[in-house]
């Protein structure tokens, strides 16, 4: 294993260290070489890479092992299995830099991504957060999200942050803490941790705590880091969703919106947080029949207990919201009608034909008669 690099001649030196790199690791063998030797040839020489083996089974903790043999820089750390947030949560505690980085065991990063971002921190003291661009490499097939990124460059402010978010706020570019650099006195003066108990959209979440704390911000217009998409990716597994989570986001976004002063800014944001939701809940609908042949009683309870929970309820209840899309209007005049039933078959239906023109005659047809 030669990964001899550049920074090497740091190993002996005391110097500060002023960028924390937290790497949470859960059996990644194949891949974690790839991105430590990535971090090892980095142009920037101040950092610890803090390595937390979240309870593998393979040789991923050999692999950190070597490097910590070779670097001095890199730590290892071992916990029995308890989930990325707890992983991440951990590098937090013991980091020692001004400056917090994450990244995933299964990517790798271009050799000036340290230099160039740490370099926008210490020019100016105001600016609490980097924002990058990143580059998608895919295995196969198609990635399945949103691909936007923002074109805002250089300073900003968080008001122009916030507006920019309600462009996409399920997309990748302000929701994953990848591509981003963080001050650690913000994270440790208003406790952002990870929720440990969220399985899926934990980033988000922690994003949206930390935007709320900020006042400028900088967007750099270069790739600074290649997210690997592949078929076996956490993200490629749609059946970890759980009800509670998109509230919890629907929650922070909610509370983000609050930085907008201007009242047409602020109703516009709603808007969009709303449109978040339903699209968040339409999901959850149709995952909720998946598989369902026809009628099953205790999946269709279960469809119409969650259609019953207060924070759907209310949200098909706004009686000052018109949603321009169709489906929604449908589901949501089947639902004040309480039309359960009806509304279970019609996703039923949909996931069996998986056709959208038989959606849409569906939506069509609703429109019409309701």
């Amino acid at each position: 294993m030669n990964v001899r690099g550049k920074m090497s001649r740091k190993n002996d030196q005391n110097e500060k260290v002023k960028l924390s790199v937290i790497v949470p690791i859960y059996n990644a063998q194949n891949e974690i070489y790839n991105l430590l030797k990535d971090i090892r040839e980095q142009s920037y020489d101040y950092f610890e890479v803090i390595m937390i083996d979240d309870g593998s089974k393979d040789n991923s903790g050999e692999i950190c092992k070597k490097f910590t043999e070779m670097d001095k820089r890199f730590i290892y750390v071992y916990q029995s299995n308890k989930g990325v947030s707890s992983a991440r949560n951990h590098g937090l505690r013991i980091a020692k830099g001004k400056y917090i980085n994450f990244l995933d065991s299964d990517d790798r990063i271009p050799l000036e991504r340290f230099e160039k971002m740490i370099q926008i921190m210490e020019q100016d003291e105001r600016i609490d957060l980097v924002i990058g661009k990143y580059k998608i490499d895919l295995e196969e097939g198609e990635f399945p999200f949103s691909r936007w990124q923002s074109n805002l460059v250089g300073k900003q402010s968080i008001r122009t942050l916030v507006n920019d978010y309600a462009k996409s706020m399920s997309g990748f570019y302000y929701g994953v803490i990848w591509n981003k650099l963080y001050k650690k006195d913000i994270i440790m003066k208003y406790d952002l941790m990870y929720d440990e108990t969220m399985s899926w959209g934990e980033d988000l979440v922690f994003n949206l705590q930390y935007f709320f704390h900020i006042q400028q911000c900088f967007y750099l217009t270069e790739y600074i880091y290649h997210y690997c998409y592949t078929a076996h990716s956490l993200l490629s597994d749609t059946t970890i969703y759980k009800d509670y989570i998109d509230f919890e986001r629907y929650k922070r976004i909610m509370e983000l919106g609050l930085k907008l002063k201007d009242k047409q800014e602020y109703l516009q944001y709603v808007k969009k947080a709303d449109d978040f939701l339903m699209e968040s809940i339409i999901r959850q609908l149709g995952m909720k029949v998946t598989g369902v042949k026809f009628y099953d009683n205790v999946r269709y309870q279960n469809f119409k207990d969650y259609i019953l929970l207060p924070e759907v309820n209310s949200l098909f209840k706004k009686k000052d919201i018109f949603w321009e899309n169709r489906m929604y209007r449908v589901i949501q005049k089947l639902i004040i009608n309480r039309n359960y039933h009806l509304l279970f078959y019609l996703f039923v239906l949909k996931d069996r034909a998986n056709k959208n023109w038989i959606w849409n005659w569906i939506k069509q047809v609703m429109i019409k008669r309701l």
